[in-house]
């Protein structure tokens, strides 16, 4: 999975984040996302409430958000091929809406 750059300073929020993350990169060349709360807040991020502007990773088969102040599912797009999906340790109140992987 992809990490974040060490240099980073940023407020934190995920399209933010994502937005370094990327580089040189296009999100559609991106495979695989740790977001775990413990890698970001080692490098000074808080936790995430949101899963807004992951869209644009069309190509991603592994996400973690584990960790994170998650409640719903709100903002997560159809990722056609993502196949692992870590949402441990979030406040997520029910699976309903949960998308179904590959």
């Amino acid at each position: 999975m992809r990490h974040l750059p060490n240099d980073i300073i940023s407020d934190s929020r995920l399209e933010e984040i994502l937005a370094h993350i990327l580089g040189e990169l296009s999100p559609e060349q991106v495979e695989g996302l740790d977001l775990d709360a413990r890698f970001l807040s080692d490098m000074g991020f808080p936790p995430i409430s949101e899963m807004a502007g992951l869209d644009r990773f069309t190509s991603l088969e592994e996400l973690s958000l584990a960790g994170q102040q998650l409640t719903s599912w709100h903002g997560l797009p159809e990722l056609p091929h993502l196949t692992s999906l870590i949402l441990t340790d979030n406040e997520l109140e029910s699976f309903k809406e949960a998308p179904e992987l590959p």
